[in-house]
């Protein structure tokens, strides 16, 4: 069966536009080095276009653990893959020997082969090492703070979650910690983005955000964009923060429910 990896990274970028993510634009720290996509049985790091699809499907699911290990190594761990969970494919290319048809001599080609691997957190009865994340140690920015605080009657703003986005179903902002941002500005210029899209809710401008969401790609999904944005480079403009902030800000993810 041939296996088309470039077909497979290109999918996994589409999902994650589909899904409302820029997977090349965020702001949001990992751990350095040691949080690189790992095996759990070797502790060697996966290199290649393994490393960005692994790092990708972590990312996208909120998974803190860079390690990762295939179901049989689960369970020679004394553990299990827990019911329902999705594996994400990874490919490697092994050395064949083959006789030549032209020398009839024995001759070794690379054979692409793939398989499945589970992150550690989607596996039960599984030790693995616990790993130190990077931070930053984060001061409030006087004027940003001032600015949020004026929002009045504005969603409410939950920390400790794995993106950034607005869930118009609950009015709610979501964003991971202060301090797992690469600094405060990229901190602020997301967050004023996200404020911006709920500023589109019912009981407010009312835009049209509690309808289903348009598709990504769509005119109505641009123009949403457009719109957080622009009201997101104001912001940074009146809080002092530089234009070249905004090119780190993920866009948001609409969705009806918590992603």
């Amino acid at each position: 069966m041939t296996i088309d990896t470039y077909q497979q990274a290109t999918d996994t970028i589409l999902a994650a536009l589909e899904s409302g993510t820029v997977p090349w634009r965020h702001p949001i720290l990992g751990g350095g080095e040691h949080t690189l996509p790992r095996n759990l049985n070797t502790g060697k790091v996966y290199r290649g276009v393994n490393l960005f699809l692994l790092g990708l499907a972590g990312w996208l699911a909120g998974y803190s653990s860079p390690w990762w290990l295939t179901y049989k190594q689960a369970q020679q761990r004394g553990g299990h893959v827990r019911p329902k969970e999705k594996s994400t494919a990874v490919v490697f290319w092994k050395e064949l020997t083959v006789t030549d048809p032209d020398t009839n001599e024995p001759k070794k080609v690379p054979v692409l082969r793939q398989y499945r691997v589970f992150n550690a957190e989607q596996t039960e009865g599984v030790a693995y090492p616990q790993v130190q994340r990077a931070s930053v140690v984060f001061t409030p920015l006087e004027a940003a703070e001032r600015l949020v605080d004026g929002y009045v009657g504005g969603p409410a703003v939950v920390h400790g979650k794995s993106r950034a986005c607005y869930v118009p179903a609950f009015d709610e902002v979501e964003l991971p910690d202060r301090d797992r941002f690469v600094d405060r500005e990229a901190y602020y210029a997301t967050l004023f983005h996200e404020l911006a899209h709920s500023t589109g809710h019912t009981s407010r401008l009312d835009r049209g955000l509690d309808d289903p969401i348009a598709p990504f790609g769509s005119p109505d999904y641009a123009k949403e964009e457009l719109v957080a944005e622009f009201a997101a480079a104001g912001l940074c403009a009146l809080t002092g923060i530089a234009p070249a902030v905004m090119t780190t800000t993920p866009p948001i993810s609409l969705a009806g429910s918590r992603p």
